[in-house]
């Protein structure tokens, strides 16, 4: 029995998804500006949760993604007219407050390694009056947010580097861990288990990726094109 559900969350920590039968769908990745610009709430406001779609976007709407979601004959379809509705509804004047923005920009670009207090004093404000900005607007602090950004680099490569022979040491001390324990650490946190057991269902999904790649599949085009959301 496929199962059949819409839902939004914010989660920066692990979930499980269960389902005693066969069920299949679509996740759209949204970074926090994305979160504003297609959902209308910051981040924060849905972060730790989980929300039916149709509480966040409406059930018409939700009624007619998955009208014309089901009647696409490819996934490259599927993909264009999920797209082509978020555009509908997309509010191209959502920002976050100057500083905050600032400081977000700054992690990414950093890749999770600036200093909060520097970035705080940088924009005027105390560490803890830009922590509690912050958090209301992402769900999460700046450093956590830094960790974050941080462990999904580390993450998005690990296959790659161990395809390449590098081990674990070896990966942690590239990306800033004070060592491998760190690394397992930080993987435990945010995906709910150790870099090897990510590892044995990762590259697998790595292979699947690199052989897509090789056959010309049009279907990652769809992930990168909203970067900036």
């Amino acid at each position: 029995m496929a199962a059949e559900t819409e839902s939004v969350t914010a989660r920066p920590t692990p979930a499980l998804d269960t389902n005693p039968g066969r069920w299949s769908g679509v996740q759209l990745a949204l970074n926090p500006l994305g979160a504003r610009a297609l959902l209308g709430v910051p981040a924060g406001e849905i972060a730790e949760w989980d929300f039916d779609a149709e509480d966040v976007l409406g059930a018409a709407f939700v009624a007619e993604m998955r009208e014309r979601m089901l009647h696409a004959a490819t996934w490259p379809a599927r993909m264009h007219a999920m797209e082509e509705l978020l555009l509908t509804r997309l509010d191209t004047r959502a920002e976050f407050q100057p500083e905050v923005q600032h400081v977000w920009r700054t992690l990414l670009a950093s890749q999770g390694t600036a200093d909060v207090a520097g970035l705080a004093k940088s924009v005027g404000w105390s560490t803890r009056h830009l922590s509690g900005r912050f958090h209301r607007e992402f769900g999460v602090g700046p450093k956590a947010f830094g960790r974050l950004v941080r462990f999904r680099r580390t993450a998005s490569e690990l296959p790659r580097a161990m395809a390449a022979g590098h081990n674990l040491a070896e990966v942690a001390a590239a990306h800033g861990y004070y060592d491998q324990a760190h690394l397992a650490a930080e993987f435990r946190a945010f995906a709910g288990c150790p870099p090897t057991a990510w590892m044995a269902e990762e590259f697998r999904n790595f292979q699947a990726r690199e052989l897509s790649q090789e056959r010309g599949s049009s279907h990652d085009e769809h992930s990168e094109q909203y970067d900036e959301y």
